[in-house]
């Protein structure tokens, strides 16, 4: 079994590799998320270990990515919590469990322990509603009024990033990281090409309750809304281009 650390504290490593031989797994440590998250596109982990100073919760970009791409590598939080609420925010994110520091090494064998067992363990809540619209993340889908909408895996981890956090303002380079693992120039073109696709595909409106905002030089923000006032051209733009389905059509493909 191999298991990943998101940690600099050498303690905390050294830790959780002592409890790997009582527990049979080997270890790899990583410094900051965007190379972990590239290992877990290509790797194989058992379960993935966070360091809890890094303040773990649910608009964290390691698991904004873990939520948009499905990942269902368990995930443990150890070590020192800033407070109670950062210890809640941690367990309100897709944290299967925590361990609260100084670290005990035999806590964090039983806990590490039953987490492994537990592999793979869901990620966030399965079902977010906005609108007329459902966020299926057990399954990867976007639902408008019960009907699946089809879209590509890309355009699914865009939206489950957005739709997931309504009023969340995402600025162009977070949406890069978090959808592509990337901050390159082309991967914030692509961006401007998958909102275009997901305002078209998603029929986002007035009429279905949801919109998306472009914030000006700063990035974009899904709302729910009664009207359109306020709404930007890019907004208008894209409740045009095409009407909300009724409940009886499926969504086509462009």
């Amino acid at each position: 079994m191999q298991v990943a650390i998101l940690s600099k504290n050498l303690d905390l490593i050294r830790s959780v590799n002592q409890v790997g031989l009582t527990l049979q797994y080997s270890t790899e440590a990583y410094g900051d998320d965007m190379p972990l998250i590239r290992a877990l596109r290509s790797k194989s982990f058992s379960m993935v270990i966070v360091d809890a100073a890094l303040q773990y919760n649910r608009h964290s970009m390691l698991c904004q990515w873990r939520a948009s791409h499905g990942c269902k590598v368990p995930l443990l939080v150890v070590g020192t919590f800033s407070s109670t609420y950062a210890m809640q925010a941690a367990l309100d994110s897709d944290a299967a469990d925590i361990v609260t520091g100084p670290v005990n090494l035999d806590e964090l064998s039983v806990r590490a322990g039953r987490v492994l067992h537990q592999s793979p363990y869901p990620t966030q809540a399965g079902m977010v509603c906005i609108g007329r619209y459902a966020l299926d993340r057990r399954n990867c889908r976007v639902l408008l009024d019960d009907e699946v909408i089809a879209l590509t895996a890309r355009e699914y981890q865009l939206a489950a990033v957005l739709l997931a956090n309504p009023g969340v303002n995402f600025s162009r380079e977070q949406l890069s990281r978090i959808v592509w693992s990337s901050t390159r120039e082309v991967a914030e073109r692509s961006l401007e090409q998958y909102i275009y696709k997901l305002r078209k595909k998603l029929y986002l409106s007035p009429e279905t309750g949801v919109i998306l905002r472009t914030l000006y030089a700063q990035g974009y923000r899904i709302e729910a809304t009664a009207d359109v006032a306020g709404a930007g051209p890019d907004e208008m733009a894209g409740a045009a281009a095409c009407a909300p389905p009724s409940r009886d059509a499926t969504p086509a493909t462009p």
